[in-house]
């Protein structure tokens, strides 16, 4: 399984040197953004598996519009808000428009790694399971063509005997003419 791709979105350059610090420690694959325009600009460019925005940035753009954002191009991708003045309604909202979790300052290391470990696990399962749709499908599909091929095999089989036995009942014909044109009927299906 591979490690998760993760943009990283804070005003706070401190705390976004140390988020991106401990992710790479972990072999993520980590790209930061010190504001919601930059961050957005960078989501209509590429897919993240991970997006984990504060949710107050400074300007016209927060963490709600890059949820939004992150949402509208690519659905699949998770989304982890930062939050440093929790409140029940922020997080309602945020959950309605897609978000999958949030965290508080000051960051948790472990609890983020934990939603991360759970993220690529989700994730490894989702690939899983379109893995075995694609090989029940593929199973499937093979299983098909086969009871085609004996179908026809079958129709063949009987098309050749009922000649057979048709030149073995034909008394029109001598005894010797009758095996001989039966032992040449046979052999198509030899």
């Amino acid at each position: 399984m591979s490690k998760l791709d993760i943009l990283v979105v804070d005003d706070e350059l401190a705390l976004l040197d140390l988020i991106q610090s401990h992710l790479e420690h972990a072999d993520y694959q980590v790209e930061t953004r010190g504001n919601g325009a930059d961050a957005i600009a960078l989501i209509e460019e590429r897919y993240f598996d991970v997006v984990i925005s504060d949710f107050f940035m400074p300007g016209n753009l927060d963490g709600v519009d890059v949820l939004e954002a992150t949402k509208s191009k690519w659905p699949q991708s998770e989304f982890i808000l930062i939050t440093g003045n929790p409140s029940v309604d922020n997080a309602v909202e945020v959950m309605k428009k897609g978000a999958l979790d949030y965290l508080q300052k000051p960051i948790d290391f472990e609890e983020l790694q934990l939603k991360l470990q759970h993220i690529e696990y989700m994730k490894w399962l989702v690939e899983d399971s379109k893995n075995i749709h694609e090989a029940i499908n593929v199973s499937e599909q093979n299983a098909a063509q086969t009871i085609r091929n004996l179908e026809r095999l079958y129709l063949n089989i009987r098309t050749v005997c009922t000649k057979t036995s048709e030149f073995l009942a034909n008394e029109k014909l001598d005894p010797y003419d009758r095996i001989e044109k039966a032992k040449e009927s046979l052999k198509a299906i030899l």
